[in-house]
């Protein structure tokens, strides 16, 4: 039986692998038709797609759970949840930010008017109470 070994994105050569394993590393993914194989003993790498395999894998290793590919990490929706809510944080203080923005402008433009309306008071010589 013949094994092969693969060039991973390391730079690595990884294996030796049956001819098996090689083709459910191909189909879940983890080789591309171009990553770089060499059979076992040999110096020359030949592009994935350029080899031809006899033997198939059968039904029963392609569903072993030993080779199926990780579990998406458990903490996806801790992530999430962590993500809305910054954004929801974030949110709330533009929305304040922009309330005040606009109570300073509208004191701005009301200057004028309160300084008027302490001068009507302050002529009215009213008694001030405690």
């Amino acid at each position: 039986m013949k094994t092969y070994y693969f060039l991973n994105l390391k730079g690595q050569w990884v294996g030796p692998l049956a001819e098996k394993e090689l083709v459910l590393l191909y189909q879940h993914g983890s080789l591309s038709r171009d990553t770089q194989v060499k059979e076992e003993g040999s110096e020359e790498a030949v592009a994935y797609n350029t080899l031809k395999f006899t033997e198939i894998p059968s039904p029963r290793f392609a569903t072993d759970p030993r080779y199926e590919a990780p579990a998406a990490p458990r903490n996806t929706l801790m992530r999430g949840c962590m993500r809305w809510l910054a954004y929801m944080l974030v949110m709330i203080i533009i929305g304040f930010a922009v309330r005040i923005a606009i109570l300073l402008y509208m004191q701005r433009q009301m200057q004028p008017q309160l300084q008027q309306i302490r001068q009507m008071y302050q002529n009215l010589n009213l008694p001030v109470g405690n």
